[in-house]
Order: structure tokens, then C-alpha cells, then sequence
């Protein structure tokens, strides 16, 4: 546990996508295999729900909330290629 109330895992997760400008997704994949030992599937499940604990934005608050505009853009982009409207 950090000294914010933030799981190890998640604090790692947080730093990792901070640390990281990932050109391309397969060394991304790579890395997160080897780092982490998580399908790029599994990640991002962990990651998503990272940021969704109070304690991610009191740990890294510019990278969470950028991570959180990024997620909801890509909902929106993904809806209105279905049709809905947001």
C-alpha cells in the first residue's frame, strides 16, 4: 500500500502509463508482459479500474485525469460508430 492508499499494483500501473510514449502498442505489449506478467487485456482491466479509486487521483492526479479524458473519448468515438448518440 502507498503512503496515499493506493495499492502497490495500481500505483505501478499509474507510473507505468506516466513513465511511458508508446509509439507502438506491441513493445508496449511486450513490456507490460514481462513487468507486470498480465495479458494487454488484463492490464487494462486492471488499469481502467485503477482509475476509478479516489486514491489514484490523490496518487498521480495529471496522469489519471488524463488517462480518464482519453478512456472517455474513446467511449464517445466507439458509440457514435454504432450509432448512439452521447
Amino acid at each position: 500500500m502507498t503512503e496515499r492508499g493506493l495499492s502497490n499494483r495500481y500505483a505501478e500501473v499509474i507510473a507505468f502509463e506516466r513513465a511511458g510514449a508508446w509509439t507502438y502498442p506491441a513493445i508496449k505489449e511486450s513490456i507490460v508482459r514481462e513487468r507486470f506478467d498480465y495479458s494487454i487485456s488484463r492490464y487494462y482491466q486492471v488499469l481502467n479500474h485503477a482509475l476509478t479509486l479516489p486514491a489514484a487521483l490523490t496518487f498521480d492526479p495529471r496522469t489519471v485525469r488524463r488517462l480518464l479524458e482519453l478512456r472517455d473519448a474513446r467511449r464517445q468515438l466507439s458509440g457514435r460508430r454504432r450509432g448512439w448518440d452521447s
